[in-house]
């Protein structure tokens, strides 16, 4: 089968009367920032809405969010959001959905994430009534949300409390599972409650949108606690302070970690404003055991005999302003990393963010300490489900259609290779990117399944462009990102020239300044000839009788700049050029 070859040429209806749409905003196509719209006429239904971090192809942009031109377009239909889970690439939107954009609408999801997501807004000074849009609920909740009955069911993930969601339309009933993946054995959770996704298996699921992330694994995902004798051999090992950084909304991971201190004798301290953020909002939920009376504090962390100390550290990633970051860039305010220690990095890399990754683990190497990753040793199992955990999904739900979300497009297409393995038939696999909508509309009475007979065809797209947050600038601009690159790879070139436009004359000498673009030695090979190449455009340019206005005097002293640093250093900086009138 070749899902990426399908033809897309089925035409839509005239009229979205009594049409079911599925619209991605994000997190198709890309490993974050995840947003998909249900649509049936006046309803619209969103499921999270997520970030994404920058890479180096967005230099100095803090955070990517979908694209919003079509739902804001359509608030009035909007009947609630529905959160799946509380990491970021789920929730991260949520406070320019409210602050910047003004969408006031219900806010729905389990304890633990809303938690997260008050404590989020919170740090935003979204306003008191935004606050009260949030609501709690949990796999025995129900909600009438417009034409659509939404319930809720647990999934294992590596954030706690993560729920799929049931939603029932006029056309049928769709599954969401959000990340997921089956745990036997969860640390917190309990296991999935496969009776009732067999339950709705067997009365009609029209429609299955199940995470693609991990498709490129054939084997089933481990659980969480089968690390845990790693992990407690690496205690007996260390003799000195053991640091151990994964994602802070890993609940089960911190409470690994706080177990395994206990039965070692040591005290665990926290370091990193966002484990703070989620680990007290665990504790305070009682997703976590521990008491903050058996925290231990800065000074004790640095003082206390190695043999008697775990820190649990942000910064798995490397992200520039994270705690681990910091200590192996010996930049830290409070703390340092000591050859003694030992640094247990209990993640991997998320696609994309291997070099950052990778320089943070050299650092921590250079000033001496053990390090542990999933390189070197299997402390890190993945919350995402395998091809044969989505096989069970299917298997359970027996869908009539199907369509891969979350992930970049190789595991929305090996998901849907994967579905038409265990039966699936080509025509009823459709994968969408950010921006392709999927329709759907009942066409006759109940078929041989159960359900009604439907079609589901390409429609049109929506606009699903990359959303930049840059300071306090949100932008679909791409051209600051590209005049940022040429900055990058070739420098700048700057040409100031005084002119008296009256007398058509310079004043003085031009200024010429350049920044990333000259090695030292070449600075005498540059100046002079460019000095002597704009004086002499410049008197030619404003010679009696030739007619040229300032703005093209400043194009053409560009101009012969580019050509000239081209021609003689092989190079192509960012060259400007301006001149200053006298009045």
């Amino acid at each position: 089968m070749n899902v990426q070859m399908k033809e897309r040429q089925e035409l839509a209806p005239t009229t979205n009367t009594g049409v079911l749409r599925l619209v991605p905003l994000g997190g198709l196509g890309t490993i974050g920032k995840n947003m998909m719209l249900v649509e049936f006429e006046d309803d619209i239904l969103v499921v999270d809405a997520g970030s994404m971090f920058p890479t180096a192809e967005e230099p100095g942009v803090s955070l990517i969010i979908p694209d919003m031109e079509y739902l804001l377009d359509n608030r009035d239909r909007v009947r609630a959001i529905v959160l799946t889970h509380g990491h970021e690439d789920h929730i991260g939107a949520l406070p320019f959905l409210l602050n910047d954009f003004g969408l006031k609408v219900p806010i729905y999801g389990a304890d633990l994430t809303m938690g997260v997501v008050r404590h989020k807004l919170q740090d935003q000074r979204v306003s008191s009534e935004d606050l009260d849009l949030l609501r709690v609920v949990d796999v025995e909740s129900r909600l009438q949300l417009g034409c659509f009955e939404v319930e809720f069911f647990q999934v294992n993930h590596s954030f706690p409390s993560s729920m799929g969601a049931s939603i029932k339309t006029p056309v049928g009933r769709l599954i969401h599972t959000g990340d997921f993946k089956f745990d036997e054995r969860p640390i917190v959770d309990d296991p999935v409650n496969e009776e009732r996704l067999a339950r709705w298996g067997e009365e009609g699921v029209l429609l299955l949108m199940a995470d693609s992330t991990n498709a490129e694994e054939v084997s089933p995902t481990n659980s969480e606690a089968t690390i845990e004798d790693n992990l407690q051999k690496l205690f007996e090992e260390a003799s000195g302070r053991i640091f151990v950084s994964t994602f802070a909304s890993n609940v089960s991971r911190l409470q690994q970690v706080i177990t395994l201190a206990r039965r070692n004798g040591r005290r665990v301290g926290w370091v990193g404003r966002s484990m703070f953020t989620y680990g007290n909002n665990a504790v305070q939920l009682n997703y976590l055991d521990f008491n903050k009376q058996e925290m231990l504090s800065t000074k004790e962390i640095n003082n206390l005999p190695g043999q008697e100390v775990c820190v649990l550290i942000t910064g798995s990633q490397g992200e520039p302003m994270s705690a681990l970051n910091r200590l192996s860039q010996e930049t830290h305010r409070d703390h340092d990393i000591r050859p003694t220690d030992t640094v247990i990095v209990s993640a991997s890399p998320i696609p994309g963010n291997e070099v950052a990754f990778y320089g943070m683990i050299n650092r921590l190497f250079r000033l001496g300490a053990e390090v542990l990753y999933h390189c070197l040793v299997d402390i890190h199992v993945s919350g995402h489900g395998s091809q044969r955990e989505n096989q069970r999904m299917l298997s359970l739900l027996r869908p009539r259609y199907f369509v891969p979300v979350h992930g970049e497009y190789r595991h929305l297409l090996l998901n849907a290779r994967n579905a038409h393995r265990v039966g699936m038939h080509e025509d009823d696999i459709f994968v969408l990117e950010d921006g392709e909508v999927l329709s759907l509309e009942r066409t006759g009475g109940p078929g041989s399944d159960g359900l009604p007979e439907t079609r589901a065809w390409y429609d049109e797209h929506v606009s699903a462009t990359q959303i930049l947050v840059d300071g306090h600038v949100i932008s679909d601009s791409a051209q600051i990102i590209k005049e940022r690159h040429w900055l990058k790879e070739g420098g700048v070139v700057s040409c100031v020239i005084g002119y008296d436009p009256r007398n058509r004359r310079m004043l003085g000498q031009p200024l010429i300044h350049t920044r990333g673009f000259l090695y030292p030695e070449e600075e005498s090979e540059f100046h002079g000839p460019a000095h002597q190449l704009v004086t002499k455009l410049f008197h030619k340019l404003t010679a009696r009788g030739v007619r040229t206005s300032p703005k093209d005097i400043e194009q053409d002293v560009r101009r012969a700049l580019q050509r000239f640093c081209r021609s003689e250093f092989g190079r192509r900086p960012v060259v400007m050029s301006k001149l200053l009138t006298l009045k």
